[in-house]
């Protein structure tokens, strides 16, 4: 199992007005050991504007609240302006799977690659004294965001609608449907492009998660229901761990395919308000 993240993984205490006084600027790195040049402007914005605005706006403005509708406002802005993140997202899919694609832009706008190093093969390699072995970029974690805008919508929607916005229900059990349908889609999919094959587990554990959702909201309970959705939340919250921090990276193994799910923690807060 993961072990508890080390010290140095903790956050830093906030800077003292006396330590602000010395900053002279700040930066922002990108490393590229595994980032194609198709991934390059998914991979660099719109986090840089992230990163922007918390360097130089006033604290006050930097509502982490609002962050993920802004960034996918900025996401847009940047597209029109030029960059290709969506166009080179869109060709690479075309490359995996052509002519169907539609069910794989549904599972991997709701997951995400896993983190802190853990999808540098060739950083393990060398960490656990193995042949390092050139990792070819072209699996469904290569195209997956970081930032899923799908999956954070989810989220603010259910914990919205936990407290008292109940005309939402519809849409959550509509994105909760698509992600349930979604997994045979897919399955078919990926029985025509072999590249397809190692996102077949997340697709599983997200409609298997959407299912969970959906039984907490009162539709489609079983028998077991509560006991399965809280088996789904505890795989699928295991699998986030295993990329905490690095030094948990170094020693844990990772989800298949690479991929972690980001519709957790709506799912979770649905689940616990949910009648016994």
């Amino acid at each position: 199992p993961p072990t508890a993240n080390k010290a140095e993984d903790a956050p830093t205490p906030p800077l003292s007005d006396a330590q602000k006084a010395h900053l002279l600027g700040a930066e922002t790195a990108l490393w590229t050991e595994v980032v194609s040049p198709d991934m390059l402007d998914a991979r660099l914005w719109p986090r840089a504007a992230a990163v922007a605005e918390r360097f130089w706006s006033p604290a006050a403005v930097c509502d982490a609240t609002t962050l993920y509708p802004r960034l996918a406002i900025m996401e847009d802005r940047l597209n029109l302006l030029g960059l290709k993140a969506r166009t080179n997202t869109t060709r690479m899919l075309e490359r995996m799977a052509p002519g169907e694609t539609e069910a794989a832009e549904v599972l991997l706008g709701a997951v995400s690659p896993v983190r802190n190093y853990a999808h540098n093969h060739e950083f393990l390699q060398i960490r656990h004294k193995q042949t390092a072995t050139e990792q070819v970029l072209d699996t469904p974690a290569d195209i997956a965001s970081p930032d899923s805008f799908d999956a954070e919508s989810f989220n603010a929607e259910a914990k919205a609608f936990i407290s008292g916005h109940t005309e939402l229900r519809h849409d959550l059990e509509h994105r909760l449907n698509l992600w349930v349908n979604n997994d045979s889609a897919f399955t078919r999919a990926a029985a025509h492009n072999a590249a397809l094959t190692p996102a077949l587990p997340a697709s599983a554990q997200l409609a298997d998660l959407a299912r969970a959702g959906l039984a907490a909201l009162g539709s489609g309970h079983t028998l077991n229901w509560r006991e399965n959705a809280r088996t789904a939340l505890l795989a699928a919250k295991k699998d986030i761990a295993a990329s905490a921090s690095i030094h948990v990276v170094t020693n844990t193994p990772q989800p298949p395919g690479d991929l972690i799910q980001r519709i957790v923690p709506g799912v979770e807060v649905l689940l616990d308000q949910s009648i016994p």
